[in-house]
């Protein structure tokens, strides 16, 4: 019973000596909270101060700089001396400056608020670049080089390379040769729908941009059709600066079309063949696995036909590093008729493999073969040709995900 009772004792005693201990710990935790409570808004205070600080430093060497550049006079926004500003506005819609036959728009630190400020004229900004001019002598070749510098469709690649267009293969010759002897990089352009800086950018230095644009190629080369017997319906030549709009003109009211197509009809054939253009249909492959000769312009001005499978296939999707296509022949298909049709909206059951797949094969009715990587059932008529399709993944509940197709049929 004695040593119960001890136990007993040497219980409570413990529990006296937890009852006190909580009381240190707490008091202790309290003075912690307060000191973590203190250091934290101190710490917000001065992250506040060092923001406030670094925002009226910012405003001060902004307002120094923009009273500096306040007058916009000068050959930095009056392009050609007439005493009247051609830069120095913003095109806010554009994303650009207003006036792009003129001005060019480079950021700079401090200085392009507002935005205007930093659309200067083209040749104070290009300064850095070297700026090619027509060679002197005759022939007159000012003609080519008049096309100011070259820029994307969408005016966000905007650069200091001359925008050139030579008329005829004499004249190409001469601008390359007039390239090699001033240590300039020649970059072929088509419709300007090329994404990044794969023709050229600010940032590119001794460069010049060469269109197909005003070019006229020699006899047969500039269009010639020729029927055939068989499952290639006939070839036709053309000239590797028309579009794709220019030559359907010719051989649509034929009946001809070309075996495939690409998703719009304003790009060049020569950025077609020697780029990989978005586009096609069901059972073809890209444009030009369909070409079946080339016309090329080497460095030296040289010209080449290419005929041999064996170097075709090295002049397709060549982004002009061999040298210049400037004419095409293709096969070509007969179709009587094509019908361009809508496949209408809907809203899918949910975002899914098994419902991305049913619009497309079943709503849209898409040839696609079951081999398809990730091909999933079920499989409707196949009757269209191509599709293109416009996807809404719904990221709010209220919408949800939704799909649309512009769909081509044969001879429907």
């Amino acid at each position: 019973m004695a040593t119960v009772a001890q136990s007993q004792e040497g219980v409570e005693l413990g529990r006296g000596t937890t009852s006190e201990s909580q009381r240190l710990l707490d008091s202790e935790n309290g003075v912690h909270t307060n000191a973590c409570s203190s250091y934290c808004w101190k710490a917000a205070c001065s992250f506040v101060i060092m923001a406030m600080l670094l925002g009226v430093v910012y405003w001060v060497v902004h307002l120094i700089l923009i009273h500096e550049h306040s007058d916009l006079n000068g050959p930095e926004y009056d392009c050609d001396g007439d005493g009247v500003v051609d830069c120095g506005k913003y095109d806010r819609f554009g994303q650009t400056c207003a006036n792009l036959d003129h001005c060019l728009w480079k950021y700079h630190l401090f200085s392009c608020l507002p935005p205007g400020k930093c659309c200067k004229c083209r040749a104070t900004q290009c300064l850095a670049n070297a700026t090619a001019k027509a060679p002197e002598g005759e022939p007159d070749q000012s003609h080519v080089y008049d096309f100011g510098k070259w820029q994307n469709w969408a005016n966000h690649i905007e650069s200091c390379a001359p925008w050139t267009m030579p008329s005829d293969d004499k004249e190409l010759a001469a601008l390359l040769a007039y390239a090699t002897e001033h240590g300039y990089k020649v970059r072929p352009s088509g419709a300007t729908h090329s994404a990044g800086g794969l023709v050229t950018s600010q940032a590119d230095t001794e460069v010049l941009v060469v269109s197909l644009g005003k070019y006229t190629a020699p006899e047969d080369w500039e269009y010639k059709l020729t029927p055939q017997e068989g499952k290639i319906a006939g070839r036709v030549m053309v000239n590797a600066g028309w579009t794709q709009l220019q030559l359907m003109a010719k051989i649509r009211p034929l009946n001809y079309f070309l075996p495939s197509q690409t998703a719009g009809y304003f790009f060049q054939l020569a950025g077609i063949v020697a780029n990989t253009v978005h586009g096609g249909i069901y059972e073809s492959g890209f444009i030009y696995e369909y070409v079946t000769r080339m016309r090329v312009m080497l460095h030296d001005g040289s010209i080449k036909v290419i005929d041999d499978e064996k170097d075709l296939r090295f002049w397709r999707t060549s982004f002009g590093l061999l040298g210049l296509i400037i004419g095409l022949e293709f096969e070509l298909v007969q179709r009587p008729k094509l019908q361009v049709y809508t496949v209408p909206q809907r809203k899918l059951a949910d975002w899914s493999e098994v419902e991305f797949w049913r619009y497309i094969n079943v709503d849209a009715a898409a040839n696609v073969p079951p081999s398809t990587p990730g091909f999933t059932e079920p499989t409707g008529s196949q009757e269209a040709a191509s599709g293109e399709f416009f996807l809404n993944f719904g990221l709010d509940d209220l919408l949800g995900s939704s799909m649309l197709c512009v769909a081509t049929r044969k001879n429907g």
